[in-house]
C-alpha cells in the first residue's frame, strides 16, 4: 500500500510539473512566433499560406526564423540532435525508422548554403518522408 501511495504522489508531482513546463513551452513558442512574424511581415491582412507555400521567399525565412530561435538552426547549420528531440516529443509513434528520416533530412538540408533554402528543405523533406505532423494538443 505505502508503494501505491509513493507511486500516486510521484505522478502528481509529474503532472505538475509537466503542466508547467507545457505552459512555459506554448508561451515559448509564442513569442518565437510573434518575433519571427514581425521580422518576415506577416500580419493578418498578409497571412502565411496554408498549407505553406515553400516556394515563397518571406514564407521559407519565416520558417528558417523559427528554426534559428529554436535552436534548430544554428550558425548557417540544422542541428540533428534540436531537430531529434523536438520531433520526439512531438510524434507518438517516434521510433529509430522516424529517426533515420530525420537524419536524412538534416544532411540534405545542410547541403544548402542560404538558411532560407535550409528552412524549406528541411520542411519539404520532412513531410515527404513523415508526412503531417499529428495536430497539437489544446488544453482549456
Amino acid at each position: 500500500m505505502m508503494n501505491v501511495r509513493c507511486i500516486f504522489v510521484i505522478l502528481v508531482i509529474a503532472g505538475c510539473v509537466y503542466g508547467d513546463l507545457s505552459e512555459d513551452h506554448r508561451e515559448a513558442r509564442k513569442q518565437r512566433l510573434d518575433k519571427c512574424r514581425k521580422e518576415m511581415g506577416i500580419t493578418e491582412e498578409n497571412p502565411l499560406s496554408r498549407p505553406p507555400n515553400l516556394d515563397d521567399p518571406k514564407e521559407k525565412c519565416f520558417y528558417a526564423c523559427l528554426m534559428k530561435e529554436s535552436g534548430k538552426l544554428v550558425d548557417g547549420k540544422m542541428v540533428a540532435e534540436k531537430v531529434l528531440s523536438a520531433e520526439k516529443k512531438r510524434r507518438p509513434n517516434y521510433n529509430d525508422d522516424i529517426e533515420a528520416k530525420l537524419t536524412y533530412c538534416v544532411e540534405t538540408a545542410n547541403e544548402q548554403s542560404d538558411e532560407c533554402e535550409m528552412a524549406a528543405t528541411m520542411k519539404k523533406c520532412t513531410f515527404e518522408k513523415l508526412g503531417p505532423l499529428p495536430p497539437r494538443k489544446r488544453q482549456q
